[in-house]
């Protein structure tokens, strides 16, 4: 969703921009969007029932609404979208681009036919992410991206398990886990050697805090990205 906010700035959309997403997204987004100076006219967190959400758009005159839902409450927010006429050129809806193919059919849980949910999604615009880093670098693993990426695949058709597009986000998430509780391993080790002669305790929250501590510390090369630019992913 980030790809969304440079994407306004470069198109010189600076008003009437809504935002609907889980918080540790919505706040990265909304960094994003106020350093582009692109103003926020309203945000809504969608429940089950999106529609009494859907007018409150519709009555604050909110045109460019990004979205952050998953495609079955996709399909009821467009059903409300089409039934409160909040489509065609006057609108424009971002969405998440990972949803199945022809997930309007699929997910349909509402009382809209395909044809309506189609009619109200017509010229949305999807924002997708790259799943594994096209740098032809060897990371922390021994391999490039691409190397993992065969392996990845070899592996799915030998046991029959369906692929999913997150495994290189699990993937270098697990590296992170290992590099961190090594590195936590040796430091108590180290406070242990240090007070031999003491009774050595350490609590669940010196702990936690260690663990975030190397963990912020951590760098490397994964088969997504540098360390850092997922970071949050592994927190959540």
């Amino acid at each position: 969703m980030i790809a969304a906010g440079h994407g306004l700035r470069k198109y010189g959309k600076k008003r009437n921009l809504i935002q609907d997403t889980g918080n540790e997204v919505r706040n990265d987004l909304t960094n994003e969007l106020e350093k582009a100076d692109i103003q926020i006219a309203d945000t809504e967190s969608f429940s089950n029932d999106p529609c009494v959400n859907v007018k409150k758009l519709k009555d604050n005159d909110v045109r460019i609404i990004i979205g952050q839902f998953d495609e079955h409450l996709a399909s009821k927010v467009f059903c409300c979208a089409y039934n409160l006429n909040m489509y065609g050129s006057k609108y424009q809806w971002i969405i998440p681009g990972w949803y199945r193919q022809h997930w309007w059919e699929q997910a349909n849980g509402t009382n809209c036919t395909s044809k309506k949910l189609l009619t109200a999604m017509e010229g949305y615009i999807s924002v997708d992410f790259e799943p594994l880093s096209s740098r032809p670098v060897k990371g922390i693993s021994g391999r490039t991206p691409k190397e993992y990426e065969k392996e990845y695949y070899r592996e799915l058709q030998q046991k029959g398990v369906e692929a999913s597009k997150f495994h290189g986000f699990a993937y270098d998430g697990i590296w992170v886990i290992a590099k961190t509780l090594t590195r936590v391993m040796e430091l108590l080790r180290i406070k242990q050697r240090q007070n031999m002669y003491h009774n050595f305790t350490v609590d669940d929250r010196e702990v936690g805090k260690m663990v975030l501590d190397v963990m912020n510390e951590t760098n490397f090369y994964g088969v997504t990205v540098s360390h850092e630019a997922f970071l949050f992913v592994c927190l959540v």
